[in-house]
């Protein structure tokens, strides 16, 4: 699974209050004389190789499944250094990848210097430290790297300069951007990279409820699965249409031209934000159905009923025996004691016809 990036912030000395809420990964990038980093929430921060000229240095900090929440601040040793966070969900167990950086005295442009990530979908992060003159206009190119994400610009006996951008790559490849910024001045450029975790099926179900803040176990509640579905690229007003059933099935690792097996359907009732447990009944196949971007009213063909009953746990082969046709029957909302004749029971009869795709007659035959 991919890097998600939820936010930054960069200041001097102390950052603003952020809302970290969701994040299982945060780096810190400071620039400064000193090396130590702090923050409100008491975390421990795992510290990179410090490269510096004779008095700008610069480091990347890390800290995996922090602790996280509102109002989270991050601070540097003194007030004149500049301080930056980046805050994610993505990462493997044991995130570090690798790392270089490079120094220069005067400069107004700098490579970070290259690195090569031992596998595919790493979060590369670039960090620029500027000292000794005014500085601002930081940029930074190559290595697939595009935008700053934040930066605090160097004022003579003021505070130092500060700019951080990162990238998320696809297939492992060599990065080595060069940053750029006006007032040639001391400069430290430091690179990272971070591995992620691994993709597919619970690792990314499990990032999905961590970005919505939630267990697994909260993930059926209403409130939980709008922020789910929000984290998810969705809108939970959205979450009745295709698009959005796609969408949150991919989030849970599923394919949607997939999702008609039994491996998948727990995700599909999640997607609904119902359990498989209470899924007989009407109502709840309605929430299933439209989860699966498929009305009720529309459920009329022999296409439609087979991904319903695949969906159920049963196929429309195997629709012969009295076990299979109460399972059935419960799908569409329907008592099994109703079933008795057809014509004491036409409504029920077509009900049944209609959500099998097959005609009463040949119902009647399976049954």
């Amino acid at each position: 699974m991919a890097f998600v990036r939820l936010g930054v912030v960069a200041g001097t000395g102390t950052t603003a209050g952020v809302d970290t809420s969701g994040a299982s990964f945060i780096a810190v990038f400071r620039a400064g004389q000193t090396s130590t980093v702090f923050d409100s929430k008491g975390n421990t921060w795992t510290a990179l190789t410090n490269h510096a000229t004779s008095f700008t240095h610069g480091r990347w900090f890390y800290c995996e499944n922090p602790i996280v929440g509102a109002g989270h601040t991050f601070s540097a040793a003194a007030s004149y250094e500049a301080i930056a966070a980046v805050y994610y969900t993505g990462q493997a167990a044991s995130p570090f990848d690798v790392e270089n950086g490079d120094a220069a005295d005067p400069a107004s442009s700098l490579a970070t210097g290259s690195v090569t990530p031992t596998q595919d979908h790493d979060l590369v992060l670039a960090g620029l430290a500027t000292g000794g003159v005014n500085t601002s206009g930081y940029g930074i190119s190559g290595g697939g790297f595009s935008a700053v994400l934040a930066s605090v610009d160097g004022a003579t006996g003021v505070t130092y300069g500060l700019a951080v951008a990162d990238a998320v790559q696809t297939t492992a490849t060599a990065a080595n951007p060069t940053w750029s910024w006006s007032g040639a001045s001391q400069g430290v450029a430091c690179i990272a990279a971070f591995k992620a975790a691994a993709g597919g099926g619970g690792s990314t179900v499990s990032a999905v409820w961590t970005a919505a803040g939630a267990g697994a176990a909260a993930w059926v509640g209403g409130s939980t699965r709008a922020a789910a579905l929000a984290a998810s690229g969705a809108s939970s007003v959205a979450g009745v249409g295709a698009s959005t059933a796609v969408a949150v099935l991919s989030a849970a690792g599923t394919g949607a031209a997939a999702w008609s097996s039994n491996a998948t359907q727990p995700a599909v009732w999640t997607a609904a934000g119902i359990s498989s447990a209470t899924w007989p009944g009407q109502a709840t196949a309605a929430a299933a159905l439209a989860a699966t971007g498929a009305s009720s009213a529309s459920l009329t063909g022999r296409s439609t009923g087979a991904a319903v009953w695949g969906a159920s746990g049963v196929g429309l082969a195997g629709f012969t025996g009295r076990a299979t046709s109460a399972a059935v029957l419960a799908t569409a909302g329907l008592a099994a004691a109703l079933w008795r004749s057809p014509s004491a029971n036409t409504d029920t009869g077509d009900a049944l016809s209609g959500l099998s795709g097959l005609s009463f007659r040949a119902l009647r035959k399976r049954l």
